[in-house]
């Protein structure tokens, strides 16, 4: 029987500690756990955004989701007075960090990468 290769892409979206026993959400050290666990041998583990390209998502998604949906939840959640009041500020704020976050997020750190790309390949039996 051959091998195989694996190209995986991880999103963790909980902040890390306890490392680097930090098994219980999808985080760099739990990738490293499982692939071991799992036989397979990491050929390459690469870090994929951070936290200020997280909030640039986060802010550019809340401008295209409440603007797509015209101002409506789609849970159908009661948004309150105080939400159609202050959304013109939003949207402002959001539309001028967008690029501020982007730009800070050339040097987020990676080891509080948004996901990590995971390569790994699974040695030939016997």
């Amino acid at each position: 029987m051959g091998g195989g290769t694996g190209i995986f892409v991880i999103p963790q979206t909980g902040v890390v500690h306890s490392a680097p026993h930090h098994y219980y959400n999808f985080t760099l050290f739990w990738a490293r756990e499982v692939m071991a666990r799992a036989g397979l041998e990491i050929v390459q583990i690469t870090p994929m955004g951070g936290i200020w390209n997280t909030m640039a998502s986060h802010l550019f998604l809340f401008v295209w989701y409440t603007w797509k949906r015209r101002l409506k939840s789609p849970t159908g959640a009661a948004r309150s007075g105080l939400f159609y009041l202050l959304y013109p500020v939003m949207i402002l704020y959001a539309l001028l960090n967008i690029p501020v976050c982007l730009l800070l997020g050339l040097g987020d750190l990676s080891e509080e990468a948004n996901n990590h790309l995971v390569v790994v390949r699974k040695p030939p039996l016997g």
